[in-house]
């Protein structure tokens, strides 16, 4: 058996044992015309592992209020379909711990294949 299809396997029985079952509601930026137009679509059910960064609580103070944000840090399936990008917003959707907008998808790589993909997220609070 190849390295790769192993570590995917080992993976599954961690998603399995851990993971959360989420949806993504994503909006996409196409050209349209001059400007740019809001195409929105909704992907899942997916299942990830979701856990907050420890130590990177960030509050923020403005004029108009205070932000409190929480950075996660995820962890999808190999054949996921999660993104991000200057033309691609995912928001993370799970009933157990809540919203997070997917601010990088790095993927895990082994002979040249995917593994998994490593997922920063910010709480949407």
């Amino acid at each position: 058996m190849e390295l790769y299809k192993e570590a995917r396997e080992a993976q599954e029985m961690v998603f399995d044992r851990e993971g959360v079952e989420v949806f993504i509601d994503r909006t996409g930026y196409i050209r349209d015309g001059g400007g740019r137009k809001e195409v929105d679509d909704t992907v899942g059910p997916l299942t990830m592992i979701l856990c907050p960064k420890k130590g990177t609580d960030i509050v923020v103070s403005t004029e108009t209020g205070v932000k409190e944000s929480k950075d996660w840090t995820g962890t999808a399936k190999y054949d996921a379909d999660v993104q991000s990008g200057s033309n691609v917003k995912d928001i993370v959707k799970s009933e157990m711990y809540g919203d997070f907008e997917v601010k990088d998808v790095t993927p895990r790589v082994l002979n040249n294949k995917v593994i998994s993909y490593s997922l920063e997220l910010e709480k949407v609070i």
